[in-house]
C-alpha cells in the first residue's frame, strides 16, 4: 500500500506546476479542463491498477496509463503556449 501512496504523488508537482502556469498566463479552457479530467482519470486508474498487482501484465497497464499522464500535460502545455 506504501508503494502506490508514493507512488500515486510522485506527479504532483508536475501537476501543481502546470495547473498554476494555466492559471497565470490565463490559459484555462474548456481544452485544458478536459485535459486535466484525463490526467485525474488515468491517476486514479494507475493507483488502482498498482493497488490490484505488480505482476507484469499489471504493470504494463499502469505505464499504459503513466503514458496518458504524460500526453496529457504535454497537450496542455502545447495549448498554453498556443502550438496546439
Amino acid at each position: 500500500f506504501n508503494r502506490a501512496h508514493m507512488n500515486c504523488l510522485e506527479n504532483v508537482p508536475l501537476f501543481v506546476a502546470v495547473a498554476f502556469l494555466s492559471v497565470s498566463l490565463q490559459k484555462v479552457d474548456s481544452f485544458v479542463n478536459q485535459a486535466a479530467l484525463i490526467i485525474l482519470v488515468a491517476r486514479v486508474l494507475q493507483t488502482i491498477t498498482h493497488l490490484i498487482s505488480g505482476s507484469p501484465w499489471f504493470v504494463n497497464i499502469r505505464f499504459t496509463f503513466y503514458s496518458i499522464q504524460i500526453f496529457s500535460y504535454a497537450a496542455i502545455l502545447l495549448h498554453i503556449f498556443s502550438i496546439l
